[in-house]
């Protein structure tokens, strides 16, 4: 056993290089989502693949967005949030949300038809984050927190609403690539 994977606090001298780290976490297969946001701030939506359940009562779960992602920022002044639990059908929104609009402020990503975006009540406050119409389970709630821990900062958000949507297989992201339940390869020893 490699002795950096031994518990305690690693002195400079064995600081865990991250490339190692995140070697190890490519090996955790993650669901992919697309959170997005609607606010006071302009609607926007990232892909991510670190949702977790913290608990059932009240309903909240977490979610980590690179401090350097415009999404970031937008969904901290934003606080309402949608997360879009993806299919194995839609890769090429994963894609699409997981990289950076060249204007940010100004791209329209939810134009493609595939959202249901409702702009009405903004002015008070009332408008809710794009969904995905007829795909899987979306959750709807608010970010009640938000901690910067190193390039990240986790969000943890109360969800107040869920719409289970159809049955489909869950989109996986694994060893940098997206899958699904039904391909995961098996782990060479």
């Amino acid at each position: 056993m490699d002795r950096r994977s031994v518990g305690g606090p690693a002195s400079d001298a064995q600081a865990l290089e991250s490339g190692t780290f995140r070697e190890a976490m490519s090996r955790l297969p993650a669901a992919v989502s697309i959170i997005t946001s609607a606010g006071p701030a302009v609607p926007c939506g990232i892909t991510v693949s670190s949702l977790a359940s913290v608990t059932d009562d009240p309903a909240t779960v977490s979610f980590c967005i690179a401090r350097r992602s415009y999404a970031n920022a937008t969904s901290k002044a934003n606080r309402a949030i949608a997360i879009n639990l993806l299919t194995d059908l839609q890769t090429d929104l994963a894609m699409k949300f997981a990289r950076r609009p060249e204007n940010a402020e100004n791209a329209d990503m939810f134009a493609d038809g595939a959202w249901i975006v409702e702009r009405e009540g903004a002015e008070q406050g009332h408008v809710r984050p794009p969904i995905l119409a007829n795909w899987g389970p979306v959750l709807i709630g608010e970010i009640v927190s938000a901690s910067n821990i190193g390039t990240h900062s986790l969000f943890i958000c109360r969800v107040t609403d869920v719409r289970l949507g159809g049955r489909a297989f869950p989109s996986l992201y694994f060893r940098r690539a997206f899958t699904t339940v039904s391909d995961l390869p098996a782990i060479p020893t």
